[in-house]
């Protein structure tokens, strides 16, 4: 989320899209990091895609601020 919390989301919807994220990385087994985006489509409220990239992505200091974790 480079924007976080999401202004667009609820905190259902929020926990749903990090629990994927896991759960992706997870299945990629990935041993660096990876950035997960997912692109929401606000006038249906579900997800129009997902990008597994590797390495920190550039909206890191959000992700840092959010978590407390570098």
């Amino acid at each position: 989320l480079v924007e976080s919390p999401s202004p667009v989301l609820s905190p259902e919807q929020e926990l749903m899209l990090c629990r994927t994220a896991v759960k992706i990385v997870k299945a990629s087994k990935a041993t660096g990091p990876v950035s997960v985006r997912f692109a929401w489509k606000t006038t249906t409220g579900t997800v129009q895609s997902v990008r597994l990239h590797p390495g920190v992505c550039a909206s890191h200091p959000v992700t840092e601020l959010r978590t407390g974790v570098d």
